[in-house]
């Protein structure tokens, strides 16, 4: 059912695009731009933008959240420019000739100062966005103190646009239309737009946790609005309406892509810790184990061959207990951080037990693993300052191969587990 609807939701999209050409040759005219009497496109007017201030909003609280999850950075400023465009869309809403003065008298010019406000900052929020890498913010008290920032931001540009109205740049003239430096604008949102829309794509197999293609739908439709933003001679006309419902529908887009991205975080989060270690953030037994069948499953019909190598910290339990937990939790991240610098970089790492590290070594370092196993010796071996204690351990390794040990992740392990025990009993650090 949901393949179903996404399916006919990308469907729509794209229909949504292909008869925007024609509409835009059509409006192209100025003679083809039908006049909407001033009380009907009001109201119009006044529901596209509460609609879209709604989903901007929406967006905010979405992509802002306020659980315990993480966000990503990109989330967090997006939700700022979401913020930011939602306010200044209805700052323009209430700037609009017929609505009661806002600070000083209503106009055409007043009310586009605001609506290019509002697309500056979803056009930087979406460029940003598609840009950043994917990056956690765990502060809570940072996100908000960013809130705050972007607040008092709205707050000045807003103050200083009001009492500034007269000497700022014309965007409209009655009885003339657009001036050319409100066009050039429009085909800079255009182009950001557009560019942003060709980056997201070039890096969609980089881009986590979010609908790529509602996304992509969004940017497009959004450029496509712009287009008509150029175009139109009087402010209630059909160029003006026409795209007005264009970026309503491309936040519609926006908003299923974000929303998609909030849902997608947690369970991804979720679904890390069950396979990974909280202390050393390694793979945990777990995702060893499926580590290892998937490897077994890949080298199964051919003659290539793995190592495992098993390695238990020496006396770990007496860690615990002269120095305390939260320091056999400190010597455990230092040890993993150790062992990474030590092995192959193709190499997989995981935490297999209490005190016990797991390495699965590729077909081409099976003839060194002795060697390697010796080498992390001599490295643990070196001692560990944690804080202002010095920790000395050592490392017991058992080392088995596939096939040659077993011809399952089971039995491997099971077999490692003996080598280990044998090590063990020739004494430790073996």
């Amino acid at each position: 059912m949901n393949e179903w609807f996404s399916a006919r939701y990308r469907i729509a999209g794209i229909f949504f695009l292909a008869i925007s050409l024609p509409l835009l040759v059509w409006q192209a005219t100025p003679l083809h731009q039908m006049s909407i009497s001033q009380n009907t496109f009001l109201v119009v007017h006044s529901i596209m933008e509460m609609f879209a201030i709604v989903v901007a909003v929406m967006i905010f609280f979405t992509a802002y959240g306020e659980h315990d999850f993480n966000r990503s950075s990109r989330s967090i400023l997006l939700s700022y420019a979401a913020l930011a465009t939602g306010m200044f869309d209805m700052l323009h809403m209430l700037a609009y000739i017929g609505m009661p003065d806002l600070y000083n008298p209503n106009s055409a010019h007043k009310s586009i100062l605001f609506w290019l406000l509002g697309r500056a900052a979803i056009a930087s929020g979406l460029l940003i966005y598609v840009l950043l890498p994917e990056k956690n913010i765990i502060n809570r008290s940072w996100r908000r103190l960013g809130l705050i920032i972007v607040i008092a931001v709205i707050l000045v540009l807003t103050v200083e646009l009001l009492r500034n109205i007269n000497q700022l740049p014309r965007m409209f003239i009655v009885g003339e239309g657009l001036t050319p430096l409100k066009v050039w604008l429009e085909w800079g949102f255009f182009f950001i737009f557009s560019g942003t829309a060709l980056i997201l794509y070039l890096r969609r197999e980089i881009i986590e946790d979010v609908d790529v293609y509602r996304l992509l739908l969004a940017l497009l439709l959004m450029a496509v609005a712009e287009l008509f933003f150029t175009l139109y001679v009087k402010v209630s006309n059909t160029a003006n309406l026409l795209g007005h419902v264009y970026k309503v529908i491309a936040y519609y887009y926006l908003y299923g892509a974000i929303f998609t991205d909030t849902v997608r975080r947690p369970f991804k989060q979720i679904e890390h810790l069950l396979v990974h270690d909280p202390i050393t953030n390694l793979p945990n037994r777990r995702g060893l184990t499926e580590r290892l069948d998937e490897e077994v499953a890949r080298v199964k019909h051919t003659n290539r061959k793995f190592a495992l190598i098993l390695l238990n910290l020496d006396h770990f339990h007496s860690v615990n207990s002269i120095f305390g937990h939260e320091v056999g939790d400190m010597l455990l991240a230092n040890v993993a951080k150790r062992i990474q610098t030590s092995i192959p970089e193709d190499a997989f790492l995981a935490r297999f037990s209490n005190d016990e590290f797991c390495i699965l070594l590729s077909h081409g370092y099976v003839k060194q693993a002795e060697r390697i196993g010796r080498v992390l010796q001599q490295k643990i071996a070196q001692g560990f300052l944690l804080g202002k204690d010095h920790v000395e351990t050592g490392a017991s390794i058992g080392i088995v191969v596939y096939p040659e040990d077993g011809y399952s992740g089971n039995a491997l392990l099971r077999h490692a587990n003996l080598a280990l025990h044998q090590a063990k009993q020739h004494g430790r650090n073996g």
